[in-house]
């Protein structure tokens, strides 16, 4: 399969891990209680046949990244540092700040690709946080990834581009960016290929991280659900906005599509469609601050007769935060640090993908 897997080698993995290396004090923890230990090995074991694909913006990738790490090593990626397969340790790459800073210093190792024929570079830091992570997933990992720019508002005029999938043995998944009104499901190549079982090749024009200046695809959430997600036949469909404006939230039609077109998506396996909700900082005044899962009620119940299930992620968190302090928790009002985010994604596994651990 035609992966992203080339550009692996010009990643030059030894050079990018080694300057952690120097770093005291950092090792994975090895002194787990053999309880965690014993779960983790049969959560691990429990990803096997599962196709589980994650729609929404950045909280929803972070699900996606944290649990397709956990995949590949059978660990979850909750310290500061994380090891690859090579042993070398790196920045976390649930947090893009740690990993844009440290990648600003190898830039003078020449790590940089110069742009594909016909391609757009991005500012060196989002290039080589898409490299980066994707390269932590040795290969399994198609990255439709591009970005151009830093937060100013939640706008479309970055050219956001992330779509991912991963393939492990017959473990699948998958991430698709969804901003709710303000950016719709799109793409740069054709990624059905890659979705389906088994996997075929797929043919990006540009190297990860670059853009060929515009989009192959792209559509509303109601069709991606039944002509795209349906293709992938998941296990599972975890749908999310975040924070992300929604202009619909009373257009009862335009709700009734997404649910119908979400039950359509799993109907070929009989999976379950999901709706996750958002945790929340609750101090200070962010401007984000709502009553999740920010859906009417009339749209939550009909979802809840069509089969949708409600992921409460907000009460995971809060729940495992307790009365620890907000910042040890959260980067910002919505991201979560390593911790918290590999507590969440374990939640939903022993939940929703594999319930029969919690019994």
């Amino acid at each position: 399969m035609v992966t992203c897997k080339r550009y692996l080698v010009t990643l030059a993995l030894v050079e990018l891990f080694l300057p952690a290396l120097c770093l005291s004090g950092l090792r994975q923890k090895t002194d787990a209680p053999m309880k965690e230990d014993e779960e983790a090995k049969k959560l691990h074991a429990c990803l096997q046949g599962k196709r589980i694909v994650f729609i929404g913006p950045s909280t929803s990738k972070f699900d996606y990244l944290s649990t397709a790490f956990f995949a590949e090593y059978g660990r979850w990626p909750s310290d500061a540092q994380v090891q690859n397969m090579q042993g070398l340790y790196g920045p976390n790459l649930l947090n893009e700040q740690e990993v844009g800073a440290w990648v600003t210093k190898q830039v003078a190792l020449g790590l940089i690709l110069p742009p594909g024929p016909g391609c757009t570079q991005s500012e060196p830091t989002w290039e080589e946080y898409y490299k980066y992570s994707n390269a932590l997933l040795n290969g399994k990992e198609t990255c439709d990834c591009y970005r151009y720019g830093m937060w100013k508002g939640p706008i479309d005029g970055y050219n956001t581009t992330e779509n991912r999938v991963y393939h492990n043995g017959n473990t699948m998944l998958a991430y698709f960016n969804w901003m709710g009104d303000v950016v719709q499901p799109r793409g740069t190549f054709d990624i059905l290929p890659t979705l389906r079982s088994p996997p075929a090749p797929v043919y990006p024009q540009c190297p990860i991280g670059q853009f060929p200046g515009g989009w192959s695809w792209g559509m509303t959430m109601e069709n991606f659900l039944s002509l795209v997600v349906r293709t992938a036949r998941p296990t599972h469909v975890v749908l999310s906005t975040a924070f992300w404006p929604l202009n619909n939230l009373a257009n009862t039609a335009y709700w009734e599509g997404i649910a119908k077109a979400g039950v359509t998506s799993v109907s070929d396996t009989g999976g379950k469609i999901i709706w996750r909700n958002t945790p929340q900082r609750t101090d200070g005044v962010p401007p984000h601050h709502y009553a999740t899962p920010r859906l009417q009620p009339q749209i939550v119940q009909s979802m809840t007769n069509q089969g949708w299930q409600f992921f409460d992620a907000a009460a995971t968190v809060n729940a495992f935060k307790g009365v620890a302090p907000w910042e040890s928790v959260f980067y910002d009002n919505a991201h979560l640090q390593p911790a918290a985010q590999c507590h969440l994604a374990g939640t939903f596994l022993k939940e929703y993908v594999c319930p029969e651990l919690m019994r």
